[in-house]
């Protein structure tokens, strides 16, 4: 049991990994909606974006809409990423951040419909669908956890931390007994693409 724990304990990691990368992804589309920038990446909310657009046509028509649609998008923008950072602890909050995905979701989905879909937009489709299936993985994992008490939890942690203590005594009486071998330990680290281009989703 104890091994399966720590398994859906990683999963759940990789689950909170990739909000926050939909989460910094969001932030800086946002950016590059209000400096006008004509490029955009993937992997990122809508609404907050929209929110920003629709209150900057408002403007025209009525004050302070451009600050309060500002303000909206800042707002979800931060809600997401109070969802991944709490959720370590609270994981509960999974279940809101993917609330908050879905709706997203779905009014992307409304705005394909009404500026009739491309082609380029499959890939965009594509990455909503990613993010809304991991969150939704991460949902049916936090409800496994759920189920198992606070107890084995702390056991399966204090499992491997005395697994780590061993390994580490077992190190030092081997380097006593020999005094000629040293441990170097190399870190490898990943690389993220990213795409880009832009496309507008709202319509006129």
């Amino acid at each position: 049991m104890n091994e399966e724990i720590k398994g859906w304990i990683a999963q759940f990691d990789l689950r909170r990994r990739d909000l926050l990368s939909m989460a910094i992804f969001t932030a800086i589309n946002f950016v590059l909606r209000v400096v006008e920038a004509n490029v955009y990446f993937l992997f990122s909310a809508t609404i907050p974006q929209l929110a920003f657009d629709i209150g900057r046509e408002l403007n025209y028509y009525i004050n302070n809409a451009y600050i309060i649609g500002l303000v909206v998008a800042l707002l979800l923008i931060g809600a997401y990423f109070a969802c991944w950072y709490f959720s370590q602890k609270h994981r509960w909050l999974i279940v809101v951040a993917t609330g908050l995905f879905l709706l997203d979701c779905l009014v992307f989905g409304y705005l394909l419909i009404e500026i009739q879909m491309e082609v380029s937009y499959l890939i965009d489709i594509f990455f909503h669908g990613w993010i809304l299936y991991s969150l939704i993985r991460g949902v049916l994992i936090y409800l496994k956890l759920r189920k198992i008490s606070k107890e084995d939890i702390e056991a399966t942690f204090t499992e491997v931390e005395i697994s780590n203590v061993v390994e580490d005594n077992m190190g030092e009486s081997i380097e006593e007994e020999l005094n000629t071998q040293a441990l170097r330990i190399d870190d490898k680290k990943g690389r993220i693409i990213i795409e880009t281009g832009y496309q507008g989703l709202t319509s006129s």
